[in-house]
């Protein structure tokens, strides 16, 4: 599905990145005296993802669905959630807030893991988004999703969410760019991980 980024990354870089990077819909930003391309392109690249097909994808059929009311909240909870599971719903009656961890199925912790560490970053260890149960929902099922545009509008995020995401993939799009790594730049500490990649007790059942 999705080419996993591993290995060292330039937190001085992630730093001046998220910096610049503010949006999601951005194709480019500076780092030092680089131009970094962030497009569609250039991730299906760097993470081995097939071209986008022609039309929505079904994650983004859903969303749609969401919006006009008419996605079946019912069908997910039967793939995602123990039997009995209920939703978490906030003021907002049109659709469901979250669900707590502790009743998803096994495989769908594991995906649940997967997507926060590399595609949708986030720091509850309680519970998941409605748009997280969707996309493990999506994942499941064997629906189509285009990643590099969900990698994009969440690292367009990272100033309201206040996680430096991806730290190994922005390194990697500055190195493609011919950003020269300096003695002085930083790698990021094992403790300051925690605040990049999901952790917690709930993960160690």
């Amino acid at each position: 599905m999705i080419g996993l980024i591993s290995g060292d990354g330039n937190a001085s870089w992630v730093l001046e990145f998220y910096a610049n990077y503010y949006m999601g819909v951005l194709d480019a930003v500076y780092l030092i005296d680089k131009q970094i391309l962030v497009t569609d392109e250039v991730l299906e690249e760097i993470l081995h993802i097939p071209p986008k097909l022609e039309g929505q994808d079904d994650y983004e059929r859903a969303e749609e669905d969401r919006l006009i009311l008419t996605f079946d909240w019912h069908k997910v909870l039967e793939v995602i959630a123990q039997s009995d599971s209920t939703w978490i719903y906030g003021t907002q009656k049109s659709g469901p807030k979250s669900i707590a961890i502790k009743y998803l199925t096994i495989e769908a912790r594991v995906w649940h893991q997967i997507l926060t560490n590399y595609v949708m970053p986030s720091t509850y260890e309680t519970d998941i988004t409605a748009d997280m149960a969707v996309f493990i929902w999506c994942a499941l099922e064997g629906k189509q999703m285009y990643l590099p545009r969900l990698v994009r509008k969440y690292m367009g995020r990272a100033h309201i969410m206040g996680n430096l995401a991806f730290p190994c993939l922005n390194t990697r799009l500055a190195l493609r760019a011919e950003v020269v790594w300096e003695d002085a730049d930083e790698r990021p500490t094992i403790a300051g991980s925690k605040k990049i990649i999901p952790h917690g007790d709930l993960y160690k059942s």
